[in-house]
């Protein structure tokens, strides 16, 4: 099977907000407001500046778990990635498979380590780095085997406040947690553009950068399809709203089987950096095409 998103940008003005308080639609915009939440079922915890949304895949062949949060504010996208072995043996089925090695993913990881490498009395190693996308805190925790990077992801790298994320990181369960991670459908944006990111845009106002598509879920592949052999498309107009988040999502081009469902769930957890003009986020429209064979 495979699944693939080529995305094809078309521009559109202005945005729109979702509220969905009293009532059973999910809450797609709100205020900012630092809480650390805490991801129960490995004890990790970090502040977020909202709910982060919550992405899971499993890589059998490769005998990896990825668990990753991440949350939206001011022209910044707030992620926590969290790696460790799965419980089970790689199936049998496997074209090649391989063990989860926490050391060597680390290494390739921290190999950009524009501020340097350490390691603790504990054995717990660290790198953090800062390039033109953004800052990161690589986290190697050898005595639960598992690795941990915090990631603020930003066009403007030296007018987003990371410290307040980066500094929080809790691989060790040694901090009382505001919030608890719940299924999500989608990610939370800004309810209004901040004072502060309005401030800072009029200090940078010639920065303009593309959307960035920070993570993609993978579109299911139904049971249905599958047992009836169906190969084809779904292609779905989304809008990439200026407050970080995805906006209406209308079908282009429908599948059977289900897939054109999973393929808007999908659409809906797409995680994003808005485009920029002139320090400004704006919205836009883009079409992609979920091809599953």
């Amino acid at each position: 099977m495979n699944i693939l998103f080529p995305l094809i940008y078309i521009f559109s003005i202005g945005a729109t907000f979702c509220f969905a308080q009293g009532t059973n639609e999910p809450v797609t915009a709100m205020p900012i407001e630092w809480k650390r939440y805490r991801y129960s079922e490995l004890n990790v915890s970090v502040m977020m500046p909202k709910p982060p949304l919550k992405l899971v895949r499993v890589a059998e062949c490769a005998e990896t778990e990825q668990h990753s949060l991440f949350a939206y504010a001011s022209l910044a996208v707030y992620e926590l990635t969290i790696w460790r072995s799965t419980s089970k043996s790689a199936p049998r089925d496997c074209d090649t498979s391989s063990k989860f090695d926490a050391e060597q993913l680390f290494t390739l990881l921290s190999k950009n380590a524009s501020e340097g490498i350490t390691e603790s009395e504990d054995g717990t190693k660290e790198s953090r780095s800062k390039s033109a996308d953004g800052h990161s805190r690589i986290i190697l925790d050898r005595k639960r085997g598992l690795l941990a990077e915090f990631r603020v992801h930003t066009s403007q790298p030296d007018e987003i406040p990371a410290d307040r994320f980066l500094a929080s990181a809790d691989t060790k369960g040694e901090f009382k947690a505001d919030g608890f991670v719940t299924d999500m459908k989608q990610m939370v944006g800004d309810a209004e553009i901040s004072t502060a990111s309005s401030n800072r845009a009029a200090g940078t106002s010639s920065i303009s950068a593309n959307y960035r598509v920070i993570r993609q879920p993978q579109a299911a592949y139904t049971n249905a399809a599958r047992i009836e052999g169906y190969s084809g498309a779904v292609r779905l107009k989304m809008t990439l709203l200026s407050n970080g988040t995805v906006g209406k999502v209308e079908v282009v081009k429908s599948a059977p089987y289900g897939l054109t469902d999973t393929a808007i769930e999908a659409a809906k957890k797409t995680v994003l950096g808005p485009k920029i003009n002139n320090g400004q986020p704006v919205s836009i429209i883009i079409t992609r095409e979920n091809t599953a064979t």
